[in-house]
Formats: C-alpha cells, structure tokens, sequence
C-alpha cells in the first residue's frame, strides 16, 4: 500500500506542478465566510463513499461488492460500470433508492497509467463540441483533457440515466466524483442538463475538485445549478490547478474542511479568505497531496481505499 500511496503521490504532485499558476491577482473580495452545520456535514459525509467506490473496478461495482463503501449505499442499484482506469477512468451509473435519484460517479486520476495523469497535464481552454453540448455560448470554455475524457462516456451515461429516470419515476440525478473525476463530473452535469426533460433536478457533489473552466463556464454553472457542493480537505493542492492567470474560475459552492475538521462554507468564486483554499493554498507548494485523499469526515477516496 506504501508503493502505491508513494506513487500515486507523485504523479499527482507531477501534475499539480505543470498545471499550477500562482493564485495571485483574485478578482474577487472577500466573501461570507459561515460553518457548516453538524446535520449537513452529516448528509454530504455519505457521498464521499460513491467516490470511494469509483476507484474499485467495473466487475466490483457492476455488482455492488465494492467492499466498505459499497456496505455504507446499502440498496444501491449498479445500472452500468465501465472503464480502463487509463485513457477512459473508472465509472458508473445506478439508482439510489434512499433520495430517489439517479446516480453518476466519475474515478480521479488513476496513477498506474501515464495517459490519466496526461489528461490533467492538457491545460488548454477550449470550446466544448456543440454536438454534445448544442447551444452554449462559445465564450464557455474548460480544460481540454477534462472535456476529451467527459466525452468518451457522454452517450453510455445518458442512456443508463434515461433508463433510471423513467424506470424509477423521478426526475432527480446526481453527479459525485473525487479530483479528476469531480471535474469530468461536473461537465457531465453541464451535458446532461442539455439533453434531460427541462424537469430534471440536476445536483454535484466533488471531492478535491480541480477548477474545470473559464470565467463564462463558472459563471454558467453558477446562474444555471442551484445545488452545486465543492468538498476541499484542508491544504489539499488540486483545487488550485488549473491557475487563475490561465484563466480558469471555480464554480461557487465550496466547502472547506479546516485542519481541526471544521467545516467551512466559502461563498462565491475562489474565495480569497485564509479559511477556504484559494486563500489557504497560495501555491502548490504551500500544499500537502495528502489532502487530497482525505478524510472527508472519515472517508478516505483514492485507488488504495478500494476495500
């Protein structure tokens, strides 16, 4: 476990370097900075298990035998599982019967092959393809590898979600992922809102969400999802790459989890305050990659916690 930890670390440290501009230069003041009640941090606790579950292979979560994380979603229907845990990570789609709503989970970066951390090293901002994404303003732009990995799996997902919604009679879904996962997730979202009945309660959940696009993207996501949650464990590095000065933006909806596990929510984009972490990790270096595995409340994500 030592090895794999070791590894993982250091790819993911590889990435954070390449990708880190300093975060200087906030656009933005200071922001309403409130806790986190205890019954909330409650209630987002159990999502950190679906990211957890993302990191254990399709064979385990097409069948919900995922081990600790699949025990703690008891109920939890498997609709489709998929991936290689290289170029196209982990994923999967069910339906959890305990808040009635689809489910779509996205796997972070998989250190054991090099063409995942590549797909956080592609920093470009590019258009997203208008045959996924018809009618957005080409002002809105995201990371090219985040977008080129969200779209090998568009049309799979939104087949398995359809069958959901109208096998289960409901109109909610939900999108979770940890890291790279959380912002492939977050596109889903995006691309999913698009193509579903006008009906559909569209709701994210990230762990250790990297910044995904450009101001006009941020501000999309803000003005068009209400239930948009960002969990970032204490001086994790991740959700400060892509940089500001590349001009990537957060979506608003940041929770902060402090060192002493308070719970923090950060209002707005990029908070500056020194309680979230744009304040709070100025640079990469002024992070700790182990934050980034946790713990969300005691849960753990990362491909060394799939037991």
């Amino acid at each position: 476990m030592f090895v794999t930890t070791t590894v993982y670390l250091l790819l993911a440290l590889l990435a954070s370097l390449v990708l880190a501009f300093p975060a200087t230069n906030l656009i933005e003041t200071r922001s309403t900075i409130t806790s986190v009640p205890p019954s909330t941090v409650t209630a987002l606790t159990i999502y950190g298990q679906f990211s957890r579950a993302s990191y254990c292979p399709p064979t385990q979560t097409s069948s919900w035998t995922c081990g600790q994380a699949c025990s703690a979603l008891p109920g939890f229907v498997p609709y489709l599982a998929g991936g290689d845990e290289g170029p196209t990570p982990y994923y999967y789609v069910g339906y959890w019967p305990t808040k009635n709503t689809a489910v779509v989970v996205h796997q972070g970066r998989a250190p054991y092959y090099l063409e995942s951390v590549l797909d956080d090293l592609e920093i470009t901002l590019s258009t997203l393809d208008s045959t996924l994404f018809p009618g957005l303003s080409s002002s809105i732009q995201v990371h090219t590898g985040f977008a080129s990995v969200q779209a090998l799996t568009a049309t799979a997902i939104l087949a398995a979600v359809n069958k959901i919604l109208s096998g289960h009679s409901t109109t909610k879904v939900t999108v979770i992922g940890h890291s790279l996962g959380a912002a492939v997730a977050m596109i889903d979202m995006v691309y999913l809102h698009l193509h579903l009945p006008s009906s559909t309660s569209l709701k994210f959940v990230g762990h250790g969400t990297p910044r995904v696009g450009n101001q006009a993207f941020a501000d999309y996501v803000d003005a068009t999802f209400s239930d948009v949650t960002r969990i970032n464990h204490a001086e994790d590095p991740i959700p400060i790459v892509p940089g500001l000065s590349g001009g990537y933006h957060h979506v608003s909806g940041e929770v902060h989890i402090l060192d002493d596990n308070t719970w923090i929510a950060c209002a707005g984009q990029d908070n500056p305050s020194r309680e979230c972490s744009t304040g709070d990790v100025p640079t990469v270096l002024n992070g700790n990659l182990i934050d980034h595995l946790g713990p969300y409340n005691g849960v753990w994500i990362g491909p060394m916690y799939c037991t």
